[in-house]
Parts: structure tokens; C-alpha cells; sequence
């Protein structure tokens, strides 16, 4: 069964094109590599090349949206999984006398596959302007994501961004 257990980048462009390598094992004879957004829509990479069963490198998609995205690998029939990630949740008591204090420990799949669609650097379309008008609406008065933001705009649209943030982004 593949496994992806790591990513060479974090982000890739909405308008697709760029590079990324996917590290993990069991990757020969991949027949799919595709992305799957947070509606479970999936984007089938432009082209992938398995360099070894434990390294293949794709091209990114265009995708639709930005936000977080996830990356699997078909081969020999199966969805890739990533390896599991130990995280401590509430369980509902505080007994002392259990040894739990409030928590358990349990299980989860791993975010090893996760990466993250942004504009690519000069692509502000009046298409990708719209859309980001609509997330400086969205996040308004939150002065750690406009400038988380701005510094994956690119310096041709700085000033528009700037702008916009005066006009939409004030609390």
C-alpha cells in the first residue's frame, strides 16, 4: 500500500505548473497522483514521474480555490495513507484517580500529504482579485492573516493588495 510520509513543499499554485516531490514508499506502479480539496473534489496532477518506490515528483494542477488540499497516490489499486500521528483529546473527566487527568491519548492519520494552493507570483487576474477581495472580507480586523497574506502577494500587486485592505480589511 503507498504511503506518503512527506511533502518537498508546502504550498503549490492555484494556477498549477509548479514542481512538487512526494516522498514516502510503495509509489511503483502509481497509475494516480491527484489533490483533493476540503469538499473532497479531487484535481488529478498534469503529469507525475515515479523516480523510485519511494520518491515520485508531479506537476501541480489548476485548481478552483485556495485553501488546504491533500495529496494521493494511486498504485496497484490503492489510495495511499500517511502514517499516523499520536494526539492527546479530552475525554470528558478529570479523574485523578484513573491516571487520565481529563485526556486520552489516541490516533489520527498524519498531515504528511497536506499542502496549500496560492497565487502564483504576478497572477492577480481580475478573477484572482475578486477572490481575494472576498477573503480581506472574510478575515477583516485580523491583522496576523493580512500580513500572513501580503507576504505571499507578489511586489506588482502590493500596492493593489494595500489598497484593498484600507478599503475592506479595517476592523
Amino acid at each position: 500500500m503507498p504511503t506518503v510520509t512527506g511533502l518537498s513543499c508546502g504550498e503549490f499554485y492555484r494556477s498549477g505548473g509548479n514542481e512538487v516531490t512526494v516522498e514516502g514508499s510503495g509509489f511503483k506502479g502509481a497509475s494516480r497522483v491527484y489533490f483533493r480539496d476540503q469538499n473532497l473534489k479531487e484535481y488529478d496532477a498534469q503529469s507525475f514521474k515515479v523516480i523510485s518506490d519511494s520518491r515520485l515528483t508531479l506537476i501541480a494542477p489548476k485548481v478552483s480555490d485556495l485553501g488546504t488540499f491533500h495529496i494521493y497516490v494511486i498504485a496497484n489499486g490503492q489510495k495511499s495513507t500517511t502514517p499516523e500521528t499520536t494526539v492527546t483529546v479530552p475525554d470528558g473527566d478529570t479523574m485523578a484517580a484513573t491516571g487520565t487527568f481529563g485526556v486520552t491519548n489516541t490516533t489520527t492519520a498524519g498531515n504528511h500529504n497536506k499542502i496549500l494552493s496560492v497565487y502564483a507570483p504576478g497572477s492577480l487576474d481580475e478573477f484572482g482579485k475578486r477572490d481575494l477581495i472576498s477573503e480581506i472580507k472574510k478575515h477583516k480586523g485580523n491583522q496576523d492573516w493580512m500580513e500572513w497574506r501580503r507576504e505571499r502577494v507578489s511586489d506588482g500587486d502590493l500596492a493593489w493588495f494595500d489598497h484593498q485592505v484600507q478599503v475592506w480589511g479595517q476592523a
